[in-house]
C-alpha cells in the first residue's frame, strides 16, 4: 500500500511538472538557484582574504590598472562560472525536455535571466562588500546565511516578496497562451536585486584598499553607488510595494 501510495504521489508531482512546459526549466533553475547562492557566497567572500593569504594581489596592484578593472575582473571571473553552469544544466534540461514532449525555449531563456542573473549579482556583489566592510570571512558566512535563512523559511512571501532575493516564493509560472500575468511586478521585483547588486559592486570599487590610480578617481564610482541604491531602494522599491 506505502508503495502504490509512493508512486502515485510520483505521478502527481510528475504530471504537476510536466503539465506546463514552462514549469520544467522554471523548477530546475529555482532550485539551482537555491544551491548556487549559497555557494556564491563562500566563493566571492573568499577571493579577497585568498588574495591576501596567498600574497597574490601585490603582483596585480603594482600594475597600471584602475581599482575598477581589478574588482570587475575578479568578480566576472567567480559569475561567469555560475553563468556557464547554467547554460549547461539548463542545455542538459532542454535535452530531457524534447523526450517529454513540447519545449518552451522561450520560458528557459526569462528565467536565466529573471532568477538566475539577478540573484547572482547581488549575492556577490553583497559578499564582497560586507568582506570588504566587516573584515571578517566568518561574520560574513553568517550574516548571509542567516539572511538565506530568514527569506526561505520564515519571511517567504511576507512584505509582498520584496526581500525574496532569490524568487524562491515569487510567482513566476509562466502559461502557455497569456505568459506571465504580472509582468510589473516581476521587473520591479528583480529590478531591485539586480540595482542593488550593481551598487553593492560600485560601493566596493570606490572603498577598495589599494591607491588609485588619480586621487578622485573613486568619487564616480562612490557617487554611482548611492545613485543605484537610490533607485533599488526608494524609487523602485516604492513602485514594487504600491502595485495593484
Amino acid at each position: 500500500r506505502d508503495l502504490r501510495m509512493s508512486r502515485g504521489l510520483g505521478d502527481v508531482y510528475k504530471r504537476q511538472a510536466t503539465a506546463i512546459p514552462s514549469n520544467i526549466p522554471y523548477l530546475i533553475l529555482l532550485l539551482l538557484n537555491t544551491g548556487q547562492a549559497v555557494i556564491a557566497i563562500f566563493l566571492a567572500s573568499d577571493f579577497l582574504k585568498r588574495d591576501k593569504k596567498l600574497d597574490t594581489s601585490e603582483v596585480f596592484y603594482v600594475r597600471p590598472l584602475s581599482n575598477a578593472e581589478y574588482v570587475i575582473g575578479k568578480i566576472w571571473g567567480n559569475l561567469r562560472v555560475f553563468l556557464l553552469l547554467n547554460l549547461i544544466i539548463m542545455a542538459i534540461t532542454a535535452a530531457f525536455n524534447l523526450t517529454l514532449g513540447e519545449v518552451d525555449w522561450v520560458a528557459y531563456l526569462l528565467y536565466f535571466f529573471l532568477i538566475s542573473v539577478p540573484t547572482l549579482i547581488f549575492i556577490i556583489g553583497l559578499a564582497i562588500f560586507l568582506m570588504l566592510v566587516l573584515k571578517n570571512q566568518a561574520l560574513t558566512f553568517v550574516l548571509l546565511l542567516g539572511y538565506i535563512g530568514l527569506t526561505v523559511f520564515y519571511i517567504e512571501d511576507k512584505f509582498y516578496y520584496l526581500f525574496d532575493y532569490m524568487a524562491y516564493s515569487l510567482p513566476l509560472v509562466k502559461s502557455s497562451i497569456v505568459g506571465f500575468s504580472n509582468w510589473e511586478v516581476i521587473l520591479n521585483h528583480r529590478g531591485i536585486y539586480l540595482l542593488a547588486g550593481l551598487a553593492f559592486v560600485f560601493f566596493t570599487i570606490s572603498l577598495f584598499r589599494r591607491l588609485p590610480n588619480s586621487s578622485r578617481s573613486n568619487y564616480p564610482w562612490l557617487v554611482l553607488s548611492f545613485c543605484t541604491l537610490m533607485l533599488a531602494f526608494v524609487s523602485v522599491s516604492y513602485t514594487h510595494l504600491t502595485l495593484p
